[in-house]
């Protein structure tokens, strides 16, 4: 293709060098015309401290034209990335009307957002280089877990007093009152449970330490008698001793010994987002 036929090309449209056979079985080069897909864009939430669910309700409804309430739990649960895939205009719109809201927000290519590698449980902590620790992310929720219990039950009161009588009237036993049967229950049960995923680079990885299930006698003489007393500790010394590394809303949090309830997560897929932007975040601004 020469260079004025290259010029009058639409964007994201590129040529293949592609043989096609000719008569007698040979084969010639020719040239095709090939459309990529446009990229797909993200909405980014631009800074950590503008992350306020209510706030972005009220601008998304605004931009969108519906009531506040129906976008309130997509804002709760977006944790940074307001839109995973959309057109560049789109895009650049809805982050534009976040802006003007005085709402940092920021369009970038979908391509652009980082992927976690998987999470490895960690159930006691070996020892790494503390450069290599790039995002400190904790997080606690209440968690509801059912479970089957299988009972031995007897006779209520009623049934043994029917029972009693009908042998005091005719003298005669009566197995009223009496039976015993095996009864299974779904018991629910709640607590508050506690996670921290450690990302490291060189090679890339995921620690996850499940404060309900790990050993924290690498604190030695500071562990106490409390897991959430444990896992402040711990992350006060992963902090003090990588000061580089990125801070999610729980880590802050607990740091500053604030109320859990001010986290906002509910699940473990709401840690994931979390950390995926901000991991973002601090590769755009490796990049800028």
């Amino acid at each position: 293709m020469d260079s004025k036929t290259s010029r009058i090309l639409p964007p994201r449209v590129r040529t293949l060098r592609r043989a096609k056979p000719v008569d007698g079985g040979g084969f010639k080069g020719y040239t095709q015309l090939v459309t990529e897909e446009p990229l797909r864009y993200a909405v980014l939430i631009g800074k950590p401290e503008d992350l306020k669910p209510v706030e972005l309700a009220r601008a998304l409804a605004r931009h969108k034209k519906v009531p506040e309430h129906d976008l309130a739990g997509a804002a709760k649960r977006c944790w940074g990335i307001v839109e995973e895939d959309a057109s560049e205009a789109a895009a650049k719109e809805l982050a534009g009307a976040l802006t003007a809201a005085k709402i940092s927000a920021l369009a970038v290519p979908k391509t652009l957002l980082e992927e976690l590698p998987p999470a490895a449980k960690a159930p006691l902590l070996a020892p790494f280089k503390p450069e290599r620790l790039k995002l400190l992310a904790a997080a606690g929720f209440k968690e509801t877990t059912m479970r089957t219990v299988t009972t031995t039950e007897g006779p209520d009161p009623t049934q043994r007093a029917i029972g009693l009588g009908i042998t005091m009237m005719t003298g005669m036993p009566t197995g009223i009152g009496k039976a015993k049967k095996e009864v299974q229950k779904n018991v629910e049960s709640t607590e508050l449970v506690f996670f921290l995923d450690l990302v490291l680079s060189d090679p890339m990885e995921r620690l996850r330490i499940d404060a309900q299930d790990f050993d924290f006698s690498c604190l030695g003489a500071k562990k106490g008698y409390s897991a959430i007393v444990n896992f402040r500790q711990l992350l006060y010394d992963l902090s003090d001793a990588s000061r580089g590394a990125v801070r999610n809303r729980g880590t802050t949090i607990l740091l500053e010994q604030r109320p859990v309830r001010e986290m906002g997560y509910e699940s473990l897929s709401d840690l994931d987002r979390e950390s995926r932007w901000l991991l973002t975040l601090s590769s755009l601004k490796r990049g800028a």
